[in-house]
C-alpha cells in the first residue's frame, strides 16, 4: 500500500480532481496543438519566457479532439540545456488561467511539454515518474504528445504534470510553501532569496530559513535535526 509523508502545515489546497489518463497514457501518445497569433510570436521571439495568449487542444489517441481552450504559453528550458527557441524543437509552458481566471482543464491549471533533447531515450520522465509515483513518491505524472504550434509539428514532448498547488492537493491536505530552485542550488543558510516561491507566502519563509539552520548543526544532533523538518522515511525509503 503507498503511503504519502505527512502533511505540512498551512492553508487548505484545493480540491483534487483527477484528470484521468488522457494526458498520462504512456502507450498511447496524443496530439497537442497550439495557436499564437503574429503578436505573440513575436513577442515569445523578444522574451520567451514570458505568457502570451493563445488556444491549446488534445487530440487522443482514440482520435477525439477537445474544444480550443484560450490559455497562455511560454517557452522553457535551461539555457546550454534543453532550452531552444521557436526555431527549432522549443519545450512550452502551458498556463490554463491565464486568460481566464480559474480556468482548469481536466482538473489541471498548467502542463509543461519538455522537448527531451537532453535525454536520448525520451522515456526517463515517464518511467522515473511512473516509478516513483509507484513507490508512494509525490511526483509528477508524465506521457507523450506530439506537438504542434500554428499547425507545424515540434516533434514528441514528454507532457508533465505541472507541479503546484493542484498537484499539492494529491498528496496533502494542506501545504505551507512549495519551492522551487535551480541546478546546484541547496538549503545552504543565507540562500533563502534564490528559491522561488511557487506556492505560499512569499513574504514569510521561516520554514525554509529553519531547515536551512539545520544543515549547521554538529553530527550528532544533524539526524533528529532533520528528522525535525523533513520526512526522513519518504526521502530514505
Amino acid at each position: 500500500m503507498k503511503k504519502f509523508p505527512t502533511p505540512t502545515l498551512g492553508a487548505p489546497n484545493l480540491p483534487y480532481v483527477d484528470p484521468g489518463d488522457v494526458l498520462f497514457d504512456r502507450l498511447h501518445p496524443t496530439e497537442i496543438d497550439l495557436t499564437v497569433d503574429a503578436a505573440g510570436l513575436a513577442a515569445l521571439a523578444l522574451d520567451p519566457r514570458e505568457y502570451v495568449a493563445g488556444t491549446f487542444s488534445v487530440t487522443t489517441a482514440d482520435g477525439i479532439t477537445s474544444e480550443p481552450l484560450a490559455i497562455g504559453i511560454a517557452l522553457k528550458g535551461s539555457v546550454g540545456g534543453s532550452f531552444v527557441d521557436l526555431s527549432g524543437k522549443a519545450a512550452f509552458k502551458l498556463k490554463l488561467d491565464f486568460v481566464v481566471d480559474d480556468t482548469y482543464w481536466l482538473g489541471l491549471r498548467g502542463l509543461k511539454l519538455n522537448n527531451m533533447l537532453e535525454d536520448p531515450s525520451q522515456l526517463r520522465e515517464a518511467v522515473a515518474y511512473a516509478a516513483l509515483g509507484e513507490l508512494g513518491v509525490p511526483a509528477p505524472r508524465s506521457g507523450h504528445a506530439e506537438v504542434r504550434l500554428n499547425g507545424e509539428s515540434y516533434g514528441l514532448h514528454a507532457v508533465v504534470e505541472r507541479v503546484d498547488d493542484v498537484w499539492l492537493s494529491r498528496f496533502f491536505p494542506v501545504t505551507q510553501h512549495l519551492y522551487e530552485g535551480t541546478s546546484g542550488l541547496d538549503v545552504t543558510p543565507g540562500r533563502e532569496a534564490e528559491f522561488s516561491v511557487d506556492e505560499g507566502d512569499p513574504l514569510d519563509v521561516s520554514d525554509l530559513t529553519a531547515l536551512m539552520a539545520v544543515t549547521t548543526l554538529p553530527d550528532d544532533q544533524l539526524v533528529a535535526g532533520l528528522d525535525a523538518r523533513l520526512h526522513l522515511d519518504a526521502e530514505i525509503g
